[in-house]
């Protein structure tokens, strides 16, 4: 989209998909990233938080601790930050499982549609719902836009570029309804 490419990225993928649960898994994890990636970096990202769960209950909070604690592994080891791609529950207003993965959280993000379903031509909007040590900064708005790209098979794929919007106007419903009421 930027007409960037992503082997120009400073950017390493890991092998496999690592189950948190297996501590050989782990040290392999790093084993790999200490030998494939020589300089410091500056995040690990996991996606998603189920997949590297596999064969534990997200809402354990034994195995959701088990999982904090190998990320803050991996964060101390790399001097980096963690950042864990996550679903919500049914009604979307928090992440699925135990309270324990807030609790250890420095922030957590909500990603919404705007008005119906993500897609293309759509909107989103990120929620700071946790910042720890710091007010929550006010929500974010993206447009998406489609994008298609091409796998290293030369296979396309579509996915989606998000662009930084205003934020959209506060209805004045309320006011409207309340002046209408009281002087009308």
């Amino acid at each position: 989209h930027k007409g960037n490419k992503l082997e120009d990225a400073d950017i390493y993928l890991a092998k496999q998909a690592v189950v948190f649960a297996d501590e050989n898994a782990i040290t392999a994890l790093c084993q790999e990233i200490e030998e494939n990636h020589k300089d410091k970096i500056a995040v690990i990202i996991i996606d998603t938080r189920a997949r590297a769960m596999v064969g534990t209950d997200e809402n354990s909070a034994k195995d959701m601790s088990m999982f904090v604690h190998q990320c803050d592994h991996l964060r101390e080891r790399f001097g980096c930050s963690v950042i864990v791609v996550h679903h919500t529950g049914h009604d979307g207003s928090r992440g699925r499982g135990s309270s324990a993965r807030y609790a250890a959280a420095d922030a957590e993000i909500i990603v919404t549609p705007v008005g119906g379903k993500i897609s293309s031509g759509g909107k989103v909007c990120m929620t700071f719902e946790k910042t720890k040590n710091t007010r929550a900064p006010e929500p974010l708005y993206f447009s998406t836009e489609l994008y298609l790209l091409f796998n290293e098979d030369a296979e396309p794929f579509e996915t989606l570029v998000l662009n930084a919007v205003d934020a959209p106007e506060k209805s004045n419903k309320k006011y409207q309804t309340d002046y209408w009421r009281n002087n009308g």
